[in-house]
């Protein structure tokens, strides 16, 4: 009888050991295929401007950025829409925010598209 509940309790055992293990196995693999629905591209940065004084009456200001993607799924770069562009300030400087439109103070000077729409990772 001894050797029987033996068994049996090594049986249990051995049985609750293979479902635990899948069990865990189905939850991480159903986890990652949740997380992998979720990833997305995770654009960073940081932006820095510079100014320089050119002389009594003009000022060039510079912006330096630098991009990073700290997401799994690359970034996709548009050619139509990736570019710089410059602009010109007139002597009236406007208050608050400045948004680069083309008004009466701001006037666009020049414009370069990218000339490597390629993805980014």
């Amino acid at each position: 009888m001894a050797d029987w509940l033996a068994i049996a309790k090594d049986v249990i055992t051995s049985m609750a050991v293979l479902l635990g293990g899948a069990w865990a196995a189905w939850k991480w693999g159903y986890g990652e295929t949740l997380r992998k629905r979720r990833e997305m591209p995770s654009p960073d940065g940081s932006l820095k401007a510079t100014s320089m004084r050119v002389d009594e009456t003009t000022t060039a200001v510079t912006f330096h950025a630098v991009w990073r993607n700290r997401g799994p799924l690359p970034i996709e770069l548009c050619a139509e829409h990736s570019g710089v562009k410059a602009f010109r300030l007139g002597n009236t400087r406007p208050i608050g925010n400045l948004v680069l439109d083309e008004m009466a103070t701001v006037r666009p000077t020049g414009r370069s598209l990218s000339s490597n729409p390629t993805p980014t990772r």
